[in-house]
Parts: structure tokens; C-alpha cells; sequence
């Protein structure tokens, strides 16, 4: 009895001691994570959120991690009086009880940038994973993050790494204008000449004519096209983030027709305009969102020009709008929910006005996953065939039959928008007021039109191209610095950029087809936003152009 009593005590004493980190093991960790200072000649606030945001899914591991909320650090940070060094983070850490602290910066010089970061434990305030990384060019801060967030979960929290390093994209082939019309400030302004550069196949094509409004101090994000007053020609409706202008362009002035304003609390995101109540006036079909950050619905609403103001014919509708081109039908207005949970419910379908209001009718066949942006109907192959244009997720363009077939689709990116939505996103279960899971954002597509905007017979899928300034690298933020429109033709074998505008400073937001003075050809109103204003202490600029490629400059 001895000898079992000596040996239960032997193993009593030599049995391991649960340690604190054992302890906090048997729930997830918490993360928090301190937006990256960014060391650079230039203005790079878009890497802070960037990486902040690449970080974040990164770190946010399945049983073994919750992340601190932001809005919390952020409040922690606001009581920071100068650089933000170890020690204060630490402090901001311990004081959200965190279990991590993930800390670091990044440092650009030209092309060459330089990642440094540290996992550190809060508790011990102990580096525990230290990174260094230095690269030729911005996409190097991918794979950077990817190999830090790799780093972390296999020598903290045990994980084989997962990461598969980026590939670097092939240089692509460009056109060359003559610095002239490259899209110098006083060009691209439409200053002096109010001309805009053409590009055809590589060789040079003279200006053409294009109509110049004044600077607007507000970040345009909408633009539409139609009969708005019942007087012969048609007008520009435009809208910004909570206001919408109509407008007429005389002898290639800007004359305003009207405005009109949403309610406290709505955001406008798009603008749609045609006659399909049949009185002769279009109505202006304007989807906005209400509320903030995830808790958005839709707050859409439908307005009609009166000869002095605006009668709102809708309101408060849970309904996007769109108006679109259909083969031997015109103008159709289409719409699509938004679901309960999701952004999107199932199912586009044509809206028609009956009983006062807007009521659905046939659902459109649509390829699986598409939703009611970024899509057009037309003889994209010029062979008679009405066909489906449309983007695809990663902004590719696509062609579909009128049996539904995929026929073609695209190797270049075209598009591109800083418009999104944000999904609806419920806390994890059994976190608390200050963990919470990173939200994903659906970004709007661009519009496409199928039409023959030149007058040779020849139809063009026409759309708009903005040049992403992190070159799509960044997951969840988009920030636009280049902007032109393409006009694209099928050669036979896929769709070939036959014509294109210069580069725009800032990036063109949306673009309507219409036939604006009447000669019985379409022209195009385009907005470029030059400010968005989201800076602080900058105010948004935008311009509306209009371009009508059958009438050359001084012709």
C-alpha cells in the first residue's frame, strides 16, 4: 500500500502544471491589430486600410482566433498624442485585453518597399514572430503579408503555412499617344479646345467633339440619358451621394433643368431614367441605400419632372433599379430585390407601371450567380444574333448566346468601380461587444452598351476602363486614379479595344448612350470624378463630358 501511495504522489508532483498560454489556448485568442504606418514621400492611405483589411481574413483563424474590433482600436488610437511606438500599442492592447498584438509598418521608397512586423504576446510583452521583408515593387506587400500571416500561424499557433506566392503578371502592351494628347491636365480638363484624344488600332484618330460642364463640387456616381422635360432632345440626369441634377446641353453649354435631394440618412448609388409610365416624361429611377455600414437597406425611390419641380411617384422601395436596351423592344426597366439576408435575391425581372406603381413581370434568364448591374443585350458579333454581354466577378467581359451558352469571354480586365455594397454580417457567436468578423463588400459592376456609336455599320460593345491604383491587389478597398472608355469590336475570334478615349485624371464613375442634339445618332455623357473628398480637408470634383464620335472637332 506504501508503494502505491509513493508512486500516485511520484506522478502527482511530475505531472505537468497547465501554463497561462495553456490556459487561454482552450479559447480562441484574441487579435488585435494595429493599422500599419505607412512611411512614404506620397499620400498612401489606401495601403493603411489595404493591409489592415488583408491582415484581418488572414488572422481571423477558425477556433483559434477572434480579432478586437476596430471601431474600438480606433477609439484607442484617437487618444494617441504623436508617433505611435511598442509601448503605446502595448498599452492599447492590454487595455482591450487582448491576447496578441499584431503591430508593424510599411516603407516605400519609388518602387522598392519594405515590410516590417511583430506578432508580440501581450501578457509577456515578448516578440514572438519578427518580419522583415524588403521587395522591387507594391505587389511585393502581398506576398509579404501572406508570408508574416503564414509565419504566425505556424509558430504560434501550430498551422502549416498556405500560401502559394503570387505570381508576377506579364507586362502588358500598350499604346502610345503623342504626349499632346496623352491626357495633360488642360486636355483631360477640356480646357481651351474641349477635345477629347481618340485611339484607333494603335494609330492616331483627330479629336472629336465633346461638351465640358463646370467643376461640381460633389463626388458624381450616377449618370442617365432621356426625354426628362417632354420637349423635344433629351437631358443628363446625374446624381451625387444624396442630390440629383438634370440637365440640358445647348449649343455645348450646360443649362440645369432642375435638382432634387433624398431624405436624411439615404445614399444614393445609381441613376436610371425612361418613359415607362407612357405620359411623354421620363421618370428618374434612383436606387439608394439607407442606414450605416452593415445594417444598410434599400431606400430606392422614383421622381418625375413636373415643368418646375419633382412629384415623387415612389418611395422607400427595397428594389434596384436599372433601365436597359432591348433588341426590337427599347427601353425596359428592369429590377431585382434585395434579399432578407444577402444584398441580392434571386431573380432580375422587367418592371412594368400598372396601378400607380411598379409592378414585376417576366424574370430575365440570366447566367447563374449574375445580379442587375453590369450587363446589355445587342449584337455584340455582328452576325444578327442578339446576344448577352456581361462582366463576370473578376471583370471579365463575357458573351453568351440566346440559349444561355457562354460563347466568349475575355482575358483582360475592363471596368472597374469604387461603388460597393456591404454584406450583412452577424458577430461570431459568443464574442462580445468588441470582437467582431470582418465584413465583405460586393463592388458594382460598370455598365456595357452594344451599339454603333460611329455610324459605320459596325456595332461596338462600349464600356468604361479604370486603372486600379493598387493594380487589383487589395481585396476589399478599390481607389481609381485613371480612367478612360473603350470601344470594343468583334474580329472573329474575341473582342478587340478598336477605339479608346485618353486617360482621364481620376476615373469615370458612369456613362449613359443617347441621342443628345437630336441628329438622330447617339453620343455618350460620361462623369469623371477628379476628387472624391474623402480625404480630409479636400472637397469632391467631378465633370460631366459629352463625346459624339460621328462629329470631329471644327467640322
Amino acid at each position: 500500500m506504501r508503494l502505491i501511495i509513493s508512486f500516485c504522489l511520484l506522478v502527482t508532483l511530475i505531472a505537468p502544471v497547465p501554463s497561462a498560454a495553456q490556459d487561454r489556448a482552450a479559447e480562441p485568442a484574441r487579435v488585435l491589430i494595429i493599422p500599419f504606418d505607412v512611411n512614404a514621400q506620397q499620400k498612401f492611405d489606401f495601403l493603411r486600410e489595404g493591409t489592415y483589411d488583408m491582415l484581418s481574413t488572414r488572422m481571423a483563424i477558425e477556433g483559434k482566433t477572434v480579432l478586437v474590433d476596430r471601431m474600438k482600436i480606433e477609439e484607442q488610437l484617437a487618444s494617441v498624442s504623436g508617433p505611435m511606438d511598442e509601448a503605446q500599442a502595448l498599452r492599447i492592447a492590454a487595455e482591450l485585453q487582448a491576447t496578441y498584438l499584431l503591430y508593424g509598418s510599411l516603407t516605400l521608397f519609388g518602387d522598392t518597399v519594405s515590410t516590417d512586423a511583430r506578432f508580440i504576446d501581450v501578457g509577456q510583452q515578448k516578440s514572438l514572430v519578427v518580419f522583415s521583408q524588403t521587395g522591387s515593387d507594391h505587389g511585393d506587400i502581398i506576398d509579404h503579408l501572406d508570408l508574416f500571416s503564414d509565419q504566425v500561424k505556424q509558430e504560434v499557433f501550430g498551422l502549416q503555412p498556405t500560401t502559394v506566392q503570387r505570381a508576377k503578371p506579364a507586362p502588358s502592351a500598350t499604346v502610345t499617344v503623342k504626349p499632346a494628347e496623352q491626357g495633360s491636365s488642360s486636355t483631360a480638363k477640356g480646357a481651351a479646345s474641349g477635345a477629347v484624344a481618340i485611339v484607333v488600332e494603335e494609330a492616331e484618330r483627330p479629336p472629336v467633339a465633346t461638351n465640358r460642364s463646370k467643376r461640381f463640387k460633389e463626388r458624381i456616381v450616377g449618370v442617365a440619358t432621356a426625354d426628362i422635360d417632354g420637349k423635344p432632345g433629351q437631358e443628363i440626369v446625374f446624381v451625387s451621394e444624396n442630390k440629383g441634377s438634370v440637365y440640358q446641353v445647348v449649343g455645348g453649354a450646360f443649362r440645369r433643368i432642375g435638382d432634387f435631394k433624398g431624405s436624411s440618412g439615404q445614399e444614393f448609388i445609381a441613376v436610371d431614367a425612361a418613359d415607362i409610365n407612357g405620359n411623354g416624361r421620363a421618370e428618374i429611377f434612383v436606387t439608394a441605400l439607407f442606414g450605416m455600414d452593415n445594417n444598410q437597406t434599400l431606400r430606392s425611390f422614383v421622381v418625375e419632372f413636373n415643368g418646375s419641380g419633382f412629384d415623387t411617384l415612389v418611395e422607400k422601395s427595397s428594389w434596384y433599379y436599372r433601365v436597359i436596351d432591348k433588341p426590337d423592344r427599347g427601353k425596359v426597366l428592369v429590377g431585382q430585390e434585395r434579399g432578407s439576408k444577402g444584398i441580392f435575391k434571386a431573380g432580375v425581372f422587367e418592371l412594368a407601371w400598372s396601378g400607380g406603381t411598379y409592378t414585376p413581370g417576366p424574370q430575365l434568364a440570366l447566367p447563374s450567380g449574375m445580379n442587375i448591374f453590369g450587363f446589355a443585350y445587342g449584337d455584340a458579333l455582328n452576325d444578327g444574333r442578339k446576344m448577352l454581354v456581361a462582366f463576370n466577378r473578376r471583370n471579365r467581359i463575357q458573351i453568351f448566346d440566346d440559349i444561355g451558352k457562354n460563347v466568349y469571354t475575355g482575358e483582360n480586365p475592363y471596368g472597374g468601380s469604387p461603388a460597393y455594397i456591404l454584406h450583412p454580417v452577424a458577430n461570431q457567436s459568443g464574442s462580445d461587444s468588441t470582437t467582431t468578423r470582418v465584413g465583405s463588400r460586393t463592388y458594382l459592376q460598370q455598365r456595357l452598351f452594344v451599339t454603333d456609336l460611329d455610324g459605320d455599320g459596325i456595332k461596338e460593345v462600349v464600356t468604361a476602363v479604370n486603372q486600379e491604383l493598387a493594380g487589383n491587389y487589395l481585396e476589399r478597398l478599390k481607389i481609381y486614379d485613371k480612367g478612360r472608355l473603350a470601344f470594343l469590336v468583334w474580329n472573329g475570334a474575341e473582342l478587340q479595344n478598336r477605339l479608346q478615349t485618353h486617360q482621364f485624371d481620376g476615373y469615370i464613375s458612369d456613362f449613359a448612350v443617347a441621342d443628345l442634339d437630336g441628329d438622330g445618332r447617339d453620343e455618350i455623357a460620361f462623369a469623371v470624378v477628379i476628387k472624391t473628398g474623402t480625404t480630409i480637408g479636400t472637397t469632391a470634383k467631378s465633370v460631366i463630358y459629352t463625346l459624339d464620335l460621328n462629329s470631329p472637332q471644327g467640322s
